[in-house]
């Protein structure tokens, strides 16, 4: 719900600012729709694409535990100091797309595949969100230069919110999800040998 308000409230503020800009420059209406439309168009389409080229590299030889998924303790603190598990119920929850449901039999989560698989989404929804918002600037070749500043800069805020918080969740929950993870696999190479 807070991710579409916060789409929406972007998108009117974009479309609107952009009218004087069109009648001044003598650009058509709707070319201001087609201008957002395009931009949005473009970023979905993106993460799309980032996604289907993300989970095959990240599955190639896929250790949870190395170096380059860490995250920093400084980083951790960082959002354990903003309360950022509070902010958990705003992000959408999208792992259905990709056949992963969080919530299931409690006995299933008694397994370090379960956990592995988690940590495994985990990374790739955070390569997903965190290139979206480097790449953004690439749409600006939609636009007409005229709009650079009001659907840009707006497209550019919209892309920023709405992915920086599932980064920064993603990536608050990769070092608690690791423990666990960690633990259970010993736990099963201890009973296996």
């Amino acid at each position: 719900m807070y991710y579409t308000l916060i789409y929406l409230i972007f998108s009117a503020i974009a479309i609107f600012t952009s009218f004087p800009i069109a009648a001044a420059n003598g650009i058509a209406y709707l070319d201001i729709l087609t201008d957002y439309l395009a931009f949005t168009t473009f970023c979905g389409c993106l993460c799309g694409l980032i996604m289907l080229l993300a989970r095959p590299f990240t599955k190639i030889k896929f250790n949870p535990n190395s170096k380059f998924f860490r995250v920093p303790e400084y980083e951790q603190k960082f959002y354990e100091k903003i309360k950022l598990d509070k902010w958990k119920k705003i992000v959408p929850d999208f792992g259905k797309m990709v056949g992963f449901k969080k919530k299931i039999d409690p006995k299933e989560c008694k397994n370090s595949k379960f956990y592995e698989r988690f940590l495994y989404e985990n990374i790739n929804a955070s390569i997903l969100h965190f290139a979206d918002i480097l790449l953004s600037p690439f749409f600006f070749f939609f636009l007409h230069k005229e709009f650079y500043i009001t659907i840009g800069l707006c497209g550019m805020l919209v892309i920023f919110i709405l992915n920086i918080i599932p980064v920064m969740l993603q990536r608050f929950l990769r070092p608690r999800l690791l423990k666990i993870y960690n633990k259970l696999k010993q736990k099963e190479e201890k009973s296996e040998a």
